[in-house]
Formats: C-alpha cells, sequence, structure tokens
C-alpha cells in the first residue's frame, strides 16, 4: 500500500527541481525516489548511479525521520505515512 510521505530538497537539489518540499506515495524509499527522479528527470543522474535504480550514486545521503538510511534497511525501507525523507548532497571541503 503506498503512502504519502514529504520529501525535502537540499542545496542543488532543491535548485534543479525548484522547490524545497513536495509530497510524493511510495511505499519504501525506492519508489519515493523512482517517482521524484519520474518527476524532476534532471534529478536522476545525481540520486541514482544506474538506470536501474539499484544503487544511490556516492556523494548523497538519504535521511528517513531522522536517521540515515544506510543503517535502516537501505533503499528497501518502508515508509508510513506523515514520514520524512531528506535528500542531502555530501558537502566536501577543507
Amino acid at each position: 500500500m503506498s503512502r504519502n510521505v514529504k520529501v525535502k530538497l537540499f542545496a542543488q537539489f532543491s535548485e534543479i527541481a525548484g522547490k524545497k518540499e513536495l509530497e510524493i506515495q511510495g511505499k519504501n524509499v525506492r519508489e519515493i525516489l523512482e517517482k521524484l527522479v519520474e518527476d524532476i528527470e534532471e534529478l536522476e543522474p545525481d540520486i541514482f548511479e544506474d538506470i536501474s535504480h539499484e544503487h544511490l550514486v556516492e556523494d548523497i545521503i538519504i535521511i528517513k525521520d531522522g536517521r540515515n538510511i544506510d543503517y535502516l534497511e537501505g533503499l528497501d525501507t518502508e515508509v508510513e505515512k506523515g514520514d520524512k525523507i531528506s535528500v542531502f548532497p555530501v558537502v566536501g571541503g577543507g
């Protein structure tokens, strides 16, 4: 069953999308991100490593309700109505 979740975009992701927040339906993080790049195609190479959508690019952090999905179930992390997914680029510097 699909659930509505809020997706917050940061830095270049919000610039590319032209918005900082949107609502997307899906059952897990992969579905949410797939629908995001379906709606905003320019984001796809910045989020997914390949067209199979099996892997994220290295320079991205996805947070579900304050927890990095790397420490949950990755792209298969299930979402519930009202969850918040935050999409951040990794920021380097020195």
